[in-house]
């Protein structure tokens, strides 16, 4: 069943108009409140007109926050989502990210993803890219302004990530006040835990593309060449495992490519001297929501490479995945 989003009466008609076109829930017009049902659960909803960059991140547990807009370019939808807001346009693009919930449609996207699934709440794109450091360095003591100035992210994020974890049992504090640390107490679960994690294992927007090469040695060489005009992008998945030295699978037969979510994945295409193709594609470009590859990436191979807790992450969803991003978890991360 698709969520239920409710609006009132006394919403301004061109919001209304705009919120009737969202994609992957159903609208109801005339409601006594602003609301979106989801099975049993009824969160409040707010809609919010203007610059997106004027809204801040949404602290709000159990409210919808909803941006309706008659245009959102990429990079607007980029920082809604890092906000944890929702939107809609006037073209149909819709995204909402809730407790039990998640919708994210975009005109024109090879995989739009409409999906109904119980999620941890709080944990979005944000939350996985700083779990991510946590696990670049195990053994450090971390404050919330250093996890928050390395993540890229509001403390008041940080310091809501480090209570969920001290929740679950992964991260125990030292000290008070000031002095106040956490560090992961058992590196395993809490990589177990953020692969269950629906924000950290999402693919939004993709594109297959061909890129001319008979190996996958000749396809590098090739992207190498042409990303020096590209956008930022980060190579992840198996192609990335054989990269860094520790090939899983006899072949590689598709070079996944994280890009910038500020780019356009056609345009990122043209750069890169690729063809569209379903059948006999080679690379797929990903729109790297959250920046979990382009930012940390690693930049002492060939191709910039996502980090190890990444390219494990991605293997986990490529075809026969699992047994290989096993492998190569027991050989580059160690835990």
């Amino acid at each position: 069943m698709r969520p239920l989003l409710r609006v009132k009466d006394d919403v301004p008609p061109t919001v209304a108009q705009i919120l009737q076109r969202a994609q992957g829930v159903e609208v109801q017009l005339g409601a006594r409140r602003n609301a979106l049902k989801v099975d049993h659960d009824l969160f409040p909803a707010r809609f919010l007109t203007g610059d997106p960059q004027i809204f801040t991140p949404n602290d709000t547990r159990g409210e919808l926050r909803l941006v309706a807009a008659r245009y959102l370019t990429p990079r607007a939808r980029t920082m809604l989502e890092e906000k944890g807001l929702g939107y809609v346009d006037s073209r149909g693009a819709t995204h909402i990210d809730m407790p039990g919930a998640y919708v994210h449609v975009v005109p024109g996207a090879d995989e739009p993803s409409i999906r109904v699934e119980k999620a941890p709440p709080g944990v979005g794109v944000v939350a996985v890219r700083a779990v991510q450091h946590l696990l670049s360095d195990v053994r450090h003591d971390w404050s919330v302004i250093e996890l928050a100035k390395i993540a890229d992210c509001a403390a008041g994020q940080a310091q809501n990530l480090f209570r969920r974890l001290e929740t679950e049992g992964l991260v125990a504090t030292v000290g008070r006040n000031r002095e106040r640390t956490r560090h992961v107490t058992d590196p395993t679960a809490l990589l177990d835990w953020l692969a269950t994690v629906p924000a950290a294992r999402r693919r939004r927007e993709r594109l297959h593309i061909y890129v001319y090469g008979r190996d996958l040695e000749a396809v590098v060489r090739h992207l190498l060449v042409a990303s020096t005009s590209a956008p930022k992008l980060a190579v992840t998945g198996a192609a990335a495992a054989a990269l860094l030295g520790a090939p899983v699978t006899t072949t590689v037969n598709t070079i996944m490519v994280r890009v910038d979510p500020d780019f356009d994945l056609l345009e990122t295409a043209r750069l890169l001297g690729g063809n569209t193709a379903e059948a006999g594609a080679n690379v797929v470009l990903v729109r790297d929501t959250g920046r979990l590859a382009t930012q940390g990436m690693r930049l002492d191979q060939p191709l910039p490479v996502a980090s190890e807790v990444r390219v494990y992450l991605d293997m986990l969803d490529e075809r026969r995945g699992e047994d290989a991003a096993a492998l190569f978890r027991e050989q580059r991360i160690g835990f």
